[in-house]
């Protein structure tokens, strides 16, 4: 019985990559256990006119993984013996050698058709042709061994060889395989066109449907996942992916990238106007008897908008009107970016509608309405002036225009011609609404002429399309591509499937269309005159909300948030600062050296009380809003019962000073009396009660131990930057750097060594795979199988509950770790409503309490649309998410951020244990103003004067009648009393 590793070694198959990418691999893959109880062959994938052409059999393997369900496989390689039964019937020696000559000449011919090129690193498809010149014959000994060679596989594009098999990057240079007489082509790879499937990227949350997408036998497409569109950018440039669909938005930023040879080969059209050059043109409608012979006339008129912030009628109008002098003057700086842009509008025109959040703080968005009313009053409802408005929307401009007053609509032509019933896209009149006249009317011109509605339009901007991107490698092969594009279009529509709008962003109203030939992206804007419109600003002398970071890869996220949001017209702008610490950090904002950083509540309270910082905006956690919750990490295989058995044991900290890591389990070792509340400093406490040792981030730095009294065993279990190999210089620090630090941190910490991790609830969740939702269907039961397994485990999707996709855990369970309670036994990890440590408030953006009022809304301005647009849209940027396989990076990882005065304004009263309420004199509501160290305060001083109160007694907050667990703000106080061993915490 032949091993598969003799019949691979001695059949004529050659798999091999490029000297010039992957290294060559000499030695086989040990697979001796496999054994063949008869002889077999090996298959290539290649395009199905290439088998037609070969005049060979193909048959489709067997379904073991979305990437590979319903492929074509061919056989190009048979054992010495004549004959072979596949189990279908025998093939003489004959028709094997006839198929496998057959087979050659069909990939030459298809190589030739598709001008095949060499795949080399930075041109993936250039290169010599695989002439006659280039091909040799090869004796039998001189073909080299074939790592796990029954097949290859190009749909698992972007990886590595590792010890699994070939998985081929983006460097993969394969030869053309062995067939028959051992021909092949030195110089050449196998064809783009005969056997290379086109990578397509996608954000990581739309895989599965992409992989849905290339299991269909017609498509050859298969699936690079991203973080998001930044990051698909990033590949399609450095040819780790194809293509990928892009907004207008995101070509902006494709241009601006260094070294970039994008180019958008393909647009996404509606059906109604597929012809069209753009995807609307921005224009203005005036009645046609209107006496106006200048845009500057425009002013003192009436006018009717689609939405605040939106393109046609509120980003083009403010940027054109400026440019050309018109709009009056929007650069006060003591008003935000918005409000000036609003007073501009409400100076300019006497009345308007203009629907929408002017403010994504609700009580800013009530004093802007009322102040600027007039913007409001064309509305159908001017005391809401927000949508579903009759005079919302390009519709509702024309209709605020003809039937409510309006003297001058901004919209886009094709409400114009839906609206009073002209041709669209060359299909025949709409039905026209009712008492309509089209020669009433006119376009308005920006020189100030006026043209009928009936002709072509004269635009004051345009919108592109969206589009399909590659780099240039690809246009020479192009055709191909698009092809397949337009094929993968018909089979969604048909199949009605996700697929179609997740993955390719095409819906049912549009479709992908082939442009005249492929444009670089700022070509593609720049003739809609659309670049002005994404880099419009408001002109006031605006300063950029600049973040504090303390790690090079909190930098790098700080600086794909800048690219992204300032695309998206997100005002202002943001920057990035970095410092070595969160200590640095706070003295840098109190300077004025920067504006904001995320804090926990425990460094909440140090930067308030000792840099003069204050809170603006709280994250926000899923079901829990700005609350969660603090808890106790074991492995499940650990015998620690209680808070008191973990004496002796090794402890992991998400950091110095902060709540779930070093506050809450302090005052859980104060309140238990298992560490003496009067000798100080705690840290020597706690290092004593956590023998083994522990890894406390932060806590040797100077600002944190100012006599460097605080033990170093504290830092004992600490890494540092053990994945680049760096110790020394992180080693302990309260920073990313640290591999032990922050959430995750200290639950990597657990996995490598700890005892006990105390973090937040949903740590657990966030960096494991709960078993029993994997899908494990895979089973090997061929050889084709037994060579593409670890790829489709490597790529199957899978219903997990974690995201951590980092090596360390990748094989870690949930079900191995349990909570252990405050008051003694163990929980499962998803039971932490019942056991915890504490709930606590949610983590807090501050800045400086020297700032003005308007300089904090704008800061709270941007914040919020930031984290609204990215919180409902991850895909366009991961701002709540891991970044370069970091996570809490600028903040937690949660759903958003929200105004502040929402989660403070719970807390009104508190509650002794007697049930006595006390009041908090209104600081509750009156937190973002006076700051959150009076609160503190006035529960210091109510703690001093009820008698009722000690320091071990539960608060509790209310919002309405529920009652909220809360005891942080006792915490903070009880451990106060020893300032210099918590940094004022």
């Amino acid at each position: 019985m032949a091993t598969l590793k003799d019949f691979l070694n001695a059949n004529t198959v050659k798999i091999e990559t490029s000297d010039q990418s992957l290294a060559r691999i000499k030695e086989p893959v040990r697979r001796d256990e496999t054994t063949l109880d008869k002889p077999t062959f090996a298959w290539v994938i290649v395009r199905r006119e290439v088998i037609a052409a070969s005049g060979c059999r193909k048959v489709p393997i067997l379904r073991w993984g979305p990437r590979e369900r319903n492929r074509s496989f061919l056989k190009v390689g048979y054992p010495a013996t004549d004959t072979h039964d596949t189990g279908s019937g025998a093939e003489s020696g004959e028709q094997s050698r006839a198929c496998n000559s057959n087979t050659q000449r069909a990939m030459a011919t298809a190589t030739q058709r598709a001008q095949l090129t060499a795949v080399q690193r930075g041109d993936r498809r250039t290169g010599p042709l695989c002439d006659p010149g280039s091909v040799k014959t090869q004796r039998q000994d001189d073909v080299p061994n074939v790592v796990r060679g029954v097949a290859y596989h190009p749909g698992a594009a972007g990886e590595e060889i590792s010890q699994r098999g070939i998985k081929p990057g983006r460097d993969s240079n394969l030869n053309l395989p062995v067939i028959g007489s051992l021909v092949y082509c030195e110089s050449s790879a196998l064809t783009h066109a005969a056997t290379e499937s086109d990578r397509i990227c996608v954000p990581e949350e739309n895989l599965e449907e992409c992989n849905n997408m290339a299991a269909l036998s017609a498509l050859r497409f298969s699936c690079v996942p991203a973080r998001d569109r930044l990051e698909c950018l990033e590949k399609i440039k450095e040819r780790q992916a194809d293509f990928s669909p892009v907004d207008p938005e995101d070509m902006y930023i494709a241009a601006k990238l260094p070294d970039q040879d994008f180019q958008v080969f393909k647009e996404i059209r509606t059906k109604e106007e597929p012809a069209e050059e753009f995807r609307y043109e921005a224009v203005a409608v005036v009645h046609k008897n209107l006496d106006i012979t200048s845009v500057q006339e425009l002013r003192g008129l009436k006018s009717c908008h689609t939405g605040v912030g939106r393109n046609v009628g509120y980003k083009i109008p403010i940027t054109k009107l400026t440019k050309m002098g018109v709009l009056g003057p929007h650069n006060d700086p003591d008003l935000t970016a918005r409000e000036n842009e609003l007073k501009a509008l409400s100076s300019f025109f006497t009345k308007a509608c203009l629907v929408g959040k002017w403010s994504a703080d609700p009580a800013h968005n009530t004093r802007l309405k009322s102040t600027y009313s007039n913007l409001c009053e064309l509305c159908e409802h001017p005391e809401i002036c927000d949508y579903p408005d009759k005079f919302s929307g390009y519709d509702g401009a024309i209709k605020c225009l003809a039937e409510n007053g309006g003297e001058v609509a901004w919209t886009k032509v094709y409400y114009v011609k839906k609206h009073f019933g002209l041709p669209i896209g060359g299909v025949a009149p709409q039905t026209p609404v009712a008492d309509v006249h089209p020669e009433d009317f006119a376009y308005l011109c920006p020189d100030g002429s006026k043209k009928p509605i009936t002709g072509p339009a004269c635009r004051w901007a345009a919108r592109p399309w969206q589009g399909f991107l590659i780099n240039n490698d690809l246009v020479s092969s192009v055709s191909d591509l698009r092809t397949q594009v337009s094929l993968a279009n018909t089979e969604g529509v048909e199949s009605n499937a996700d697929w179609l709008n997740k993955v390719l962003t095409i819906n049912n109203k549009t479709l992908a269309i082939d442009n005249e030939q492929p444009i670089s992206p700022q070509a593609y804007l720049d003739k809609a005159n659309y670049t002005d419109v994404i880099e419009r600003d408001s002109g006031a002398p605006h300063f950029p909300v600049r973040f504090c970071v303390v790690s090079d890869v909190e930098k790098a996220k700080c600086q794909s948030l800048k690219v992204s949001a300032f695309s998206r017209d997100i005002r202002p702008a943001f920057d990035c600062v970095q410092e070595q610490s969160v200590e640095d950090c706070l003295k840098t904002i109190r300077d004025g050296g920067a504006d904001v950083i995320t804090l926990d509540g425990g460094e909440v309270h140090t930067a308030v009380t000792q840099y003069n910082l204050k809170p603006i905006l709280s994250e926000q956690y899923g079901e829990h809003g700005g609350l969660y919750y603090a808890v106790a990490v074991v492995k499940k295989s650990s015998s620690y019962q209680s808070i008191s058995d973990l004496r002796g044991a090794k402890s992991c900290h998400t950091g110095y000073g902060r709540t779930a890591g070093w506050n809450v389990p302090l005052y859980t070792l104060l309140s238990k009396n298992l560490i003496e509340k009067n000798i100080c400093p705690y840290t020597k406490a706690v290092s004593d009660f956590f023998s083994g040792g522990s890894c406390v981030p932060g806590v040797l730095a100077p600002a944190n131990n100012p006599g460097n009294n605080n033990p170093t065993k504290l830092c004992d279990l600490c890494a540092g930057n053990v994945d680049e190999g760096d110790r020394q210089k992180s080693h302990c620090a309260a920073n990313s750097e640290e591999a032990y630090y922050s959430y995750t941190g200290a639950f990597r910490c657990l996995t490598s060594g700890g005892d006990v991790a105390f973090v937040k609830h949903t740590t657990v969740l966030e960096n494991t795979v709960h078993p029993t939702e994997i899908q494990t269907s895979i089973s090997p039961s061929s050889a084709v199988e037994q060579l593409n397994t670890a790829n489709a485990l490597a790529n199957y999707p899978t219903k997990a509950d974690g995201n951590n996709k980092e090596s360390w855990a990748s094989n870690l369970r949930s079900e191995d770790y349990e909570l252990l309670c405050p008051d003694g036994g163990r929980k499962p990890v998803s039971q932490y409503s019942s056991c915890n440590l504490a709930q606590v408030p949610p983590h807090m953006v501050v800045t400086s309490h020297t700032k003005s009022d308007t300089s904090i809304e704008t800061i709270r301005h941007a914040l919020l649309s930031a984290a609204d647009l990215y919180s409902k849209r991850p895909d366009l940027f991961k701002l709540f998410g891991t970044y370069l396989t970091k996570k809490d990076l600028l903040f937690k990882i949660g759903t958003g951020i929200t105004s502040l005065l929402k989660f403070l304004g719970k807390f009104r009263y508190v509650w002794n244990s007697s049930g006595r309420r006390l009041n908090l004199g209104g600081l509750g509501q009156s937190i973002t103003r006076r700051g959150y160290a009076r609160l503190c305060s006035r529960l210091a001083e109510l703690l001093s004067r009820d008698a009722g109160m000690n320091s071990a007694t539960s608060l509790k907050a209310v919002e309405g009648e529920t009652p909220v667990k809360q005891r942080y703000f006792e915490m903070l106080q009880l451990i106060k009393t020893c300032d210099h061993a918590t940094g004022g915490n």
